[in-house]
C-alpha cells in the first residue's frame, strides 16, 4: 500500500484522517475543543443522554468488580466537590422535611376523620400520659412494617364517639373484643386471679 502525505506536515502516513496524519490529526481535534468548548460539552450531553443505561450499567459493574477503588473515588470526588456534597444534602434534607410534612399532615387529617381531634391534642395527650399506655403504662410494643413501634391507639367510646385516653394496640384490642363491657372484664380478671393460684 502506498504511503499518503499529511497536508500539514508533510510527512507520510499510511492513514490519514481529513488529509491529517494521526499527530496532526489529535493536534487539530485539542485546538479545536479549546477553541469550542461548549460545543464538547453538548456533544457530551447529547451522548450521555442517549447512552444514559449503558452508562449506568457499566458504572454499576465496575463499582460491584472494585468496590474500593469506588469509594476511593468517591471520597476524591467529596474532597472535590465540597459544594455539590453540601447541595445534595440540603436537597435530601428538604426530601426528607417534605416527606415527614406530608406524613404529619395526612395523620393529623386521620385524627380529624375518625376521632374529630388535631395532631396537637394527640401529642399533647402522649405527654399527659408519658408515652406509655394508659392501662398497662408500658410503650407501645406493636411493629409497623417498617419494624418500628406503631403510635399509641385513640381509644373512644363508641356509643358517644367521646375520646378517652391513648392505649397500646394489645390493651385496646382486650377493650374492643369486650365490646367495652366492665363486667365482662372483671369477671375476666376474677377468672386469671381465680387460675394464677
Amino acid at each position: 500500500m502506498e504511503n499518503l502525505r499529511c497536508r500539514i506536515c508533510g510527512n507520510d502516513s499510511k492513514r490519514l484522517v481529513k488529509g491529517k496524519c494521526g499527530p496532526c490529526n489529535s493536534a487539530y481535534l485539542r485546538q479545536w475543543k479549546a477553541a469550542n468548548p461548549d460545543k464538547v460539552k453538548a456533544s457530551h450531553e447529547k451522548w450521555h443522554a442517549e447512552n444514559y443505561d449503558y452508562i449506568m450499567k457499566y458504572k454499576q459493574e465496575y463499582r460491584m468488580a472494585n468496590p474500593e477503588q469506588a469509594r476511593e473515588s468517591l471520597r476524591e470526588w467529596k474532597k472535590r466537590n465540597p459544594e455539590k456534597v453540601l447541595a445534595d444534602g440540603r436537597k435530601q434534607d428538604k426530601k426528607r422535611a417534605k416527606t415527614l410534612a406530608r406524613k404529619e399532615y395526612m395523620k393529623n387529617l386521620r385524627l380529624k376523620r375518625q376521632f374529630d381531634i388535631s395532631l396537637e391534642t394527640y401529642n399533647q395527650m402522649l405527654a399527659s400520659q408519658g408515652g406509655v399506655c394508659a392501662i398497662c403504662h408500658n410503650p407501645e410494643d406493636h411493629l409497623d412494617r417498617s419494624g418500628k413501634p406503631r403510635q399509641l391507639c385513640v381509644d373512644h367510646c363508641h356509643k358517644s364517639g367521646k375520646v378517652r385516653q391513648l392505649l397500646c394496640n394489645r390493651c385496646n384490642t382486650v377493650l374492643g373484643r369486650a365490646l367495652d363491657n366492665a363486667d365482662v372484664l372483671e369477671k375476666a380478671a376474677l377468672y386469671i386471679k381465680k387460675h394464677s393460684k
